[in-house]
Protein backbone atom coordinates (compact mmCIF):
# COMPACT_ATOMS: atom_id res chain seq x y z
CA UNK A 1 0.00 0.00 0.00
CA UNK A 2 1.61 3.10 -0.92
CA UNK A 3 1.25 6.35 1.44
CA UNK A 4 -0.90 9.35 -0.30
CA UNK A 5 1.41 12.83 -0.85
CA UNK A 6 -0.36 16.22 -0.27
CA UNK A 7 0.60 19.05 -1.90
CA UNK A 8 2.13 20.36 1.03
CA UNK A 9 4.80 17.17 0.94
CA UNK A 10 5.41 17.71 -2.47
CA UNK A 11 5.98 21.43 -1.91
CA UNK A 12 3.38 22.11 -4.65
CA UNK A 13 1.51 25.09 -2.80
CA UNK A 14 0.55 27.25 -5.72
CA UNK A 15 -1.39 23.48 -6.86
CA UNK A 16 -2.65 23.20 -3.88
CA UNK A 17 -4.00 26.19 -3.34
CA UNK A 18 -5.94 26.53 -6.46
CA UNK A 19 -6.87 22.87 -6.68
CA UNK A 20 -10.48 23.20 -5.78
CA UNK A 21 -11.18 25.83 -8.02
CA UNK A 22 -9.54 24.39 -11.03
CA UNK A 23 -10.70 20.78 -10.90
CA UNK A 24 -14.44 22.57 -10.01
CA UNK A 25 -14.12 24.69 -13.31
CA UNK A 26 -12.73 21.78 -15.43
CA UNK A 27 -15.50 19.26 -14.17
CA UNK A 28 -18.33 22.20 -14.65
CA UNK A 29 -16.86 22.87 -17.94
CA UNK A 30 -14.94 19.48 -19.15
CA UNK A 31 -11.67 20.28 -19.86
CA UNK A 32 -9.01 17.61 -20.95
CA UNK A 33 -6.61 16.34 -18.41
CA UNK A 34 -3.66 18.55 -20.68
CA UNK A 35 -5.60 21.20 -19.65
CA UNK A 36 -6.11 20.70 -16.09
CA UNK A 37 -2.52 20.21 -15.59
CA UNK A 38 -1.92 23.00 -17.63
CA UNK A 39 -3.51 25.18 -14.91
CA UNK A 40 -2.44 23.83 -12.38
CA UNK A 41 1.10 24.38 -13.44
CA UNK A 42 0.28 27.89 -14.31
CA UNK A 43 -0.89 28.08 -10.73
CA UNK A 44 2.29 26.68 -9.31
CA UNK A 45 4.41 28.93 -10.90
CA UNK A 46 2.42 32.05 -10.38
CA UNK A 47 2.63 31.02 -6.52
CA UNK A 48 6.65 30.70 -6.82
CA UNK A 49 6.50 34.01 -8.30
CA UNK A 50 4.78 35.77 -6.02
CA UNK A 51 7.09 34.63 -3.12
CA UNK A 52 10.06 35.64 -4.85
CA UNK A 53 8.90 38.76 -5.66
CA UNK A 54 7.87 39.18 -1.30
CA UNK A 55 11.00 37.86 -0.68
CA UNK A 56 13.09 40.55 -2.91
CA UNK A 57 10.68 43.37 -1.35
CA UNK A 58 11.28 42.17 1.96
CA UNK A 59 15.19 42.40 1.89
CA UNK A 60 14.55 45.38 0.22
CA UNK A 61 13.69 47.02 3.24
CA UNK A 62 10.89 48.49 1.64
CA UNK A 63 7.97 50.56 3.96
CA UNK A 64 4.57 48.92 3.45
CA UNK A 65 1.63 50.86 2.49
CA UNK A 66 -0.27 49.89 5.42
CA UNK A 67 2.72 51.31 7.82
CA UNK A 68 1.89 54.58 6.08
CA UNK A 69 0.48 57.57 8.64
CA UNK A 70 -2.66 58.15 7.99
CA UNK A 71 -3.47 54.34 6.31
CA UNK A 72 -6.70 52.87 6.43
CA UNK A 73 -7.13 49.76 8.54
CA UNK A 74 -6.44 46.26 5.64
CA UNK A 75 -9.91 45.16 5.00
CA UNK A 76 -10.97 41.74 6.81
CA UNK A 77 -10.71 38.29 4.54
CA UNK A 78 -14.88 38.30 4.12
CA UNK A 79 -14.24 42.04 2.86
CA UNK A 80 -11.39 41.19 0.47
CA UNK A 81 -13.57 38.71 -1.34
CA UNK A 82 -16.64 40.51 -1.67
CA UNK A 83 -14.68 43.10 -3.45
CA UNK A 84 -12.38 41.00 -5.44
CA UNK A 85 -15.40 39.01 -6.73
CA UNK A 86 -16.29 40.94 -9.57
CA UNK A 87 -13.25 40.86 -10.95
CA UNK A 88 -12.19 37.07 -10.35
CA UNK A 89 -16.02 36.27 -11.96
CA UNK A 90 -14.82 38.49 -14.74
CA UNK A 91 -11.21 36.32 -15.24
CA UNK A 92 -13.03 33.19 -15.33
CA UNK A 93 -15.10 33.68 -17.98
CA UNK A 94 -12.43 34.92 -20.04
CA UNK A 95 -10.22 32.11 -19.09
CA UNK A 96 -6.86 34.16 -18.38
CA UNK A 97 -5.60 32.61 -15.95
CA UNK A 98 -2.20 34.23 -15.84
CA UNK A 99 -4.32 37.56 -14.45
CA UNK A 100 -4.48 35.64 -11.27
CA UNK A 101 -2.97 35.99 -8.34
CA UNK A 102 -2.27 33.48 -5.38
CA UNK A 103 -1.62 34.75 -1.91
CA UNK A 104 1.72 33.39 -0.67
CA UNK A 105 0.52 33.75 3.03
CA UNK A 106 2.45 31.93 5.98
CA UNK A 107 4.48 29.56 3.74
CA UNK A 108 7.09 33.57 3.11
CA UNK A 109 7.74 32.17 6.71
CA UNK A 110 9.10 28.80 6.03
CA UNK A 111 11.77 30.01 3.30
CA UNK A 112 15.12 28.82 4.55
CA UNK A 113 17.92 30.26 1.58
CA UNK A 114 17.88 32.68 -1.37
CA UNK A 115 17.45 30.33 -4.87
CA UNK A 116 18.62 31.58 -7.82
CA UNK A 117 15.88 31.60 -11.15
CA UNK A 118 17.82 28.22 -12.60
CA UNK A 119 17.64 26.70 -9.38
CA UNK A 120 13.52 27.92 -8.82
CA UNK A 121 12.93 25.88 -12.24
CA UNK A 122 14.76 23.24 -11.79
CA UNK A 123 13.26 22.28 -8.28
CA UNK A 124 9.72 23.01 -10.52
CA UNK A 125 10.50 20.96 -13.37
CA UNK A 126 12.23 17.78 -10.95
CA UNK A 127 8.64 18.57 -8.72
CA UNK A 128 6.52 18.14 -11.40
CA UNK A 129 8.32 14.84 -13.47
CA UNK A 130 7.70 13.43 -9.61
CA UNK A 131 4.20 14.58 -9.95
CA UNK A 132 3.07 12.91 -12.94
CA UNK A 133 4.85 9.96 -12.28
CA UNK A 134 2.44 10.12 -9.03
CA UNK A 135 -0.40 10.57 -10.92
CA UNK A 136 0.04 7.99 -13.59
CA UNK A 137 0.72 5.68 -10.68
CA UNK A 138 -2.64 6.93 -9.13
CA UNK A 139 -4.37 6.68 -12.66
CA UNK A 140 -2.65 2.95 -13.47
CA UNK A 141 -4.46 2.24 -9.53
Amino acid sequence: MSAKLTGAELRLYGMKAAYDEIIGTAVKRQHEPQRVVGHLLTAEINEKQARSIRYQISIAKLPLAKEAPGAPAPLTRPLQHLLARPALARIDRVEKREWLHTPTGQIVGEMKHEMTVRQVFSEMLSEFAETVERVEEIVAG
